[in-house]
């Protein structure tokens, strides 16, 4: 960038960094980290890099890391198994089927795959194919694992696998797609993305995958215009990996990035991965963001660490400032439907219900806007929201 920009990060951002300054960090501090760290599924690369950078931190906060790390070895590993099965039914049965996210990172040889934690698998398939790719996991034993969303939501309810507990949901869509003309973004920018897309080498899992260059976009659109940014940190370690190991055509990713509205998205995504490591490589080919301010990278960086319980009801009222005022209405509507089924919050692991109905859901909405944790989210949301319409 053409400026170098100084954001307040908070403390386990920065421990993401090349070379952060934790000598003399006290307990509260790490505290706070590996608070965050247990919410934002960091803990696996946390461990990493403690042990590279050989942190003195509390011994407490280094078992938890590492027995964190532990688990998420095993569960990469029931996660691929189970992969690998599906995509054979789904080649069987002549359904075509991409890995997204995460997905189709973790197992290309670039990372520790322990160290990038998925909740579940997201496969990318036609809407004709859809309903028989999720016909076929129900045929082999897969549960439904939620409830009540609906047909043009961009992926079908997730599925348990029998065996190994792994979830795996099945997409249409590529961008959440709450507007016409984001509905017209999406069909572009899916025709695109899958026209590049590869086969990974069997060695890697001879899974189908976007190209380097529309996973990084895709994962900037989910993560910026979908969720204001509060899915979590992840988002970083994926652009690190993708910008360090991965092809990224650049003409490709800014032509692209412009044509689907996404431009801004990027420039902040990107801006704010290279606070954490200043020294990615972007081809910016003149795209710098010149008018961004420290302050709303530093709105971002914090809006990623928002309470898992509160990312659905947050998240909602944040991403409506993107919008206009006559498209509000509707948006805030679906979301508000899509939101009040009575099926287990995820963010939960199950244990707390959705309202059975509208009213119950408003007054939950509210009542998690009214919060110290709500009012900080809406203020900063609110920043975001105004440099991405600028």
């Amino acid at each position: 960038m053409a400026r170098q920009l100084s954001p307040d990060l908070p403390a386990v951002l920065t421990l993401l960094g090349a070379e952060p300054e934790v000598h003399d960090w006290g307990v509260d501090k790490w505290q706070e980290a590996a608070c965050d760290a247990r919410r934002q599924r960091l803990r696996p690369w946390l461990h990493v890099r403690s042990l590279d950078r050989q942190w003195q931190l509390p011994a407490e906060i280094s078992q938890e890391w590492a027995d964190a790390y532990r688990r998420a070895e095993l569960r990469v590993l029931r996660q691929k198994v189970e992969l690998a099965r599906i995509t054979r039914w789904f080649a069987t049965a002549g359904i075509a089927s991409h890995v997204l996210k995460g997905g189709a990172i973790v197992w290309r040889g670039w990372i520790d795959p322990a160290v990038r934690p998925m909740r579940d698998l997201d496969l990318l398939v036609s809407a004709e194919q859809a309903d028989a790719a999720q016909q076929l996991l129900l045929s082999r034993g897969f549960t439904s694992s939620a409830s009540n969303l609906p047909a043009n939501h961009k992926h079908l309810p997730g599925l348990i696998a029998p065996e190994t507990a792994v979830v795996v949901e099945v997409h249409t869509l590529l961008i959440d797609a709450m507007t016409p003309e984001w509905t017209l973004r999406e069909r572009l920018f899916r025709a695109a993305a899958v026209a590049k897309s590869e086969q990974l080498p069997a060695a890697e899992g001879g899974f189908w995958v976007l190209s380097d260059t529309h996973t990084l976009l895709q994962l900037i659109v989910h993560a910026v215009l979908d969720h204001q940014f509060n899915n979590g940190p992840l988002l970083l370690i994926d652009i690190e990996a993708l910008l360090n190991h991965g092809n990224i055509d650049w003409d490709d990713f800014w032509d692209t990035a412009k044509v689907i509205g996404a431009e801004r998205a990027a420039q902040l995504a990107l801006a704010l991965a290279t606070v954490i490591w200043p020294r990615l490589a972007i081809d910016w080919q003149g795209h710098e963001p010149k008018d961004l301010e420290a302050r709303s990278i530093s709105s971002a960086a914090h809006l990623m660490l928002v309470t898992p319980h509160n990312q659905t009801e947050l998240g909602l009222l944040g991403r409506l400032a993107r919008f206009d005022w006559s498209e509000r209405s509707a948006i805030l509507l679906r979301g508000l439907m899509r939101r009040s089924g009575s099926g287990p919050l995820p963010s939960q692991g199950g244990g707390a219900k959705r309202p059975a109905n509208p009213l119950a859901a408003w007054s939950q909405r509210l009542a998690q806007a009214g919060s110290r944790e709500g009012r900080d989210h809406i203020k900063r949301s609110l920043d975001v929201a105004k440099w991405l319409r600028e």
